[in-house]
């Protein structure tokens, strides 16, 4: 059975012999047929290079380095004292690294960490790495949302969400059904988009 990395190596070894045969045509005969084969070759050769860099950009983890947490903590000083919890999506591999990171930024920013949003389908988990605990939920969807209760609450999601999506992550923001604390910003975590 060819597995995918097996068929992008063949489709790159043909590719790469008819970028050669193209180049020997047009060498030897110089006719169209030479820069057709060069033409094609040079296609797939795209085409897989660009096929391994859209397949380790969608594999890859979400992640914030030191320099990209304290520009987003720099983004959000403004709303220092804003209240903020977490809620991530059970099995979501890159969530609590990813939590971790976005709650220092808050935490550098001066915003007020809160726990945990009680609800009977979810439970409630310290995440590796001294990460602040966090609600877990059976299913969160696509990307990162940034949740406002409140209308005091729009201006520091929408800041939190462009400030994330300036540094790579993909977030968005809107609001949440009320959670009972007004106050409190909901940073929800769902699975990598794989578009």
């Amino acid at each position: 059975m060819a597995t995918a990395s097996n068929v992008v190596i063949v489709i790159l070894v043909v590719g790469t012999l008819v970028v050669h045969l193209g180049n020997y045509y047009l060498r030897q005969q110089k006719d169209w047929r030479a820069k057709v084969l060069l033409i094609l070759g040079w296609v797939l050769a795209a085409g897989i290079a660009a096929q391994y860099y859209f397949n380790y950009q969608l594999a890859a983890p979400r992640t914030l380095n030191e320099k990209e947490r304290n520009r987003i903590a720099e983004k959000m000083k403004q709303f220092a004292g804003q209240e903020y919890t977490g809620l991530v999506g059970s099995g979501v591999a890159d969530a609590s690294d990813l939590w971790r990171e976005i709650g220092l930024s808050l935490d550098l920013a001066g915003w007020q960490y809160w726990c945990c949003i009680p609800q009977p389908s979810r439970t409630i988990a310290r995440l590796p790495y001294g990460g602040h605990e966090v609600s877990i939920t059976p299913a969160a969807p696509e990307g990162i949302l940034i949740l406002w209760q409140g209308a005091a609450q729009i201006a520091p999601t929408e800041a939190l969400a462009k400030a994330l999506r300036a540094e790579g992550i993909l977030a968005g923001s809107g609001p949440t059904m009320p959670i009972g604390y007004p106050n409190t910003v909901v940073i929800e975590i769902g699975p990598k988009p794989q578009k």
